[in-house]
């Protein structure tokens, strides 16, 4: 259940941002200032994390700004409908994900499966086998605005964030 609503999350996520991208904020975009940071688990990088800055209560009017993590962890933030990379000055409550399909055993599935037995999307879902759920390989706590503790406040010029996750 706790996969479905990391999917369900990463879905609206999504569609806010692409929807956002495609529509535009105006003509002029929206006044953004640089925000990097990187990511880690336990001490380690973590890569092809989901990264979104959403504006806290005292930064209303404020758009949200996502990232997804490289491999070492890094990130560089983006808005939507803004001219350059980063985001708009202000407080923000930051919210991490990583997922990745997974097999019965949760074992993840490589983006590009070796052999068409390994992964086969129009496999018929039966009783005995089903096609792969989705799995947030983080804790839950990061997944959403209610409950992260990640905190961020984004001033004018650069700015850089450690995201530093615990937990199971």
């Amino acid at each position: 259940m706790k996969a479905l609503t990391a999917i369900t999350f990463l879905i609206v996520t999504l569609t806010i941002f692409a929807t956002l991208t495609i529509c535009g904020c105006g003509s002029g975009g929206v006044p953004v200032n640089l925000v990097t940071g990187e990511v880690r688990y336990d001490g380690k990088p973590v890569g092809g994390a989901m990264v979104i800055f959403v504006p806290s209560a005292d930064t209303a009017g404020t758009h949200f700004a996502s990232a997804v993590t490289e491999s070492d962890g890094t990130f560089i933030v983006q808005t939507a409908g803004a001219n350059a990379n980063g985001a708009a000055a202000g407080e923000y409550i930051v919210t991490v994900t990583k997922t990745a399909a997974v097999d019965d055993a949760g074992n993840e599935i490589a983006a590009q499966a070796e052999t068409p037995s390994q992964y086969d999307p129009t496999r018929p879902v039966t009783e005995e086998s089903s096609r792969p759920l989705m799995k947030n390989f983080l804790p839950e706590q990061y997944t959403s605005r209610e409950t992260s503790p990640l905190k961020a406040k984004v001033k004018k010029g650069k700015n850089h964030f450690k995201l530093e996750l615990e937990g199971k």
